[in-house]
């Protein structure tokens, strides 16, 4: 397990804000340097801190989103039954 300070902790509130900041974005919001944040972020992911990125829908509903193409092909004089 790593240390955790204070920095890694803003670095990782303000993912939960938007996990999909830049770095550059997250390094301006924090007033960190670029590379700064760089290299925790790299230590966080390597260290399994920071498991994956994902997003959370928000009360829309998943099954909006799924959609489906289904195709038949129909061979012989069974067309028309079909």
């Amino acid at each position: 397990m790593i240390n955790i300070d204070d920095i890694d902790r803003k670095i990782i509130a303000r993912l939960q804000i938007d996990g999909r900041a830049s770095v550059t974005t997250l390094a301006g919001v924090l007033g960190l340097a670029r590379g700064t944040v760089q290299a925790r972020l790299t230590r966080l992911i390597d260290s399994r801190v920071i498991k994956r990125f994902t997003i959370d829908l928000g009360g829309l509903e998943t099954h909006e989103l799924v959609r489906a193409v289904m195709m038949i092909e129909v061979r012989g004089n069974t067309a028309n039954s079909v």
